[in-house]
């Protein structure tokens, strides 16, 4: 993927998309703020998703508080890089495919309670680590089983 990324940069250069160059060059600059901070040389995917994770995360959470506070501006400003940034991302899970996931995990607990709700969520995050969020698996636990 970083080399995904890598060409991508070279492509909006070329194209003169500066608005996408300026996201992607951000994450690069993450990457490699990360590099240097964990003494690492090389760039995997898993470090790569992890560097891409915590950005998006960041970006959802000033979309929240950029929304409640007004700045439309902002907003559409961090939504458009979070859509740039999703693309790097592997192929989401579906509602339906957690529920049946969570259903399956919580059939295994004879006495499912929230107390085993962290349970379920780290059985599924390790498996499908990227390709869905504990926060998604949580809310589909409160809504369905809880």
């Amino acid at each position: 993927m970083y080399n995904t990324l890598l060409e991508d940069i070279k492509s909006a250069m070329k194209t003169k998309d500066s608005e996408k160059l300026s996201v992607l060059r951000l994450l690069y600059a993450n990457i490699k703020n990360s590099l240097i901070d964990n003494s690492s040389k090389q760039v995997d995917d898993k470090f790569f998703y992890n560097i891409l994770s915590k950005y998006i995360k960041e970006l959802e959470e000033n979309i929240e508080n950029y929304s409640k506070l007004g700045r439309v501006d902002l907003v559409d400003k961090e939504e458009y890089e979070l859509k740039v940034l999703k693309n790097y991302l592997p192929t989401q899970l579906t509602d339906e495919e957690i529920y049946s996931l969570v259903k399956s995990e919580v059939d295994k607990i004879s006495d499912f309670s929230i107390k085993n709700m962290g349970e379920v969520i780290n059985n599924i995050s390790k498996e499908y680590e990227y390709r869905v969020t504990s926060k998604k698996i949580s809310e589909i636990i409160r809504s369905k089983f809880l």
